[in-house]
């Protein structure tokens, strides 16, 4: 005898509920500087937020006027580095932040060599 095929039913979907999106962590913020103005070869502490919790964690960089600065500390909310020597001085100096691939920049830093 021929068997026919018995007529397959597609399981409808359970519903289920809206995914909440994931927050996206907002870009880096410089706050402020200690001092004020930079001097080559000295400290400068720059206060700030969400830069991560350590340099390692998020890749971090901080550039003076294009220079690699050393950084001595790094935190959520403050950053302390040595200015490089290799800067010239100026006005109009570009202090930039990189943390995780993406950069936050203060294009008015004062430096005294």
């Amino acid at each position: 005898p021929t068997r026919t095929p018995t007529p397959t039913r597609t399981p409808r979907p359970d519903p289920t509920d809206t995914p909440e999106p994931t927050p996206t962590l907002e870009p880096a913020a410089i706050d402020g500087l200690d001092p004020p103005s930079a001097v080559c070869g000295q400290g400068l502490t720059v206060h700030g937020q969400r830069f991560g919790s350590s340099r390692s964690v998020v890749g971090g960089k901080v550039l003076v006027d294009g220079a690699e600065a050393t950084v001595d500390s790094w935190d959520m909310t403050r950053i302390d580095v040595h200015v490089p020597r290799t800067v010239r001085s100026g006005n109009a100096r570009r202090l930039e932040i990189i943390v995780a691939g993406n950069s936050v920049r203060k294009d008015d830093l004062r430096v005294s060599c």
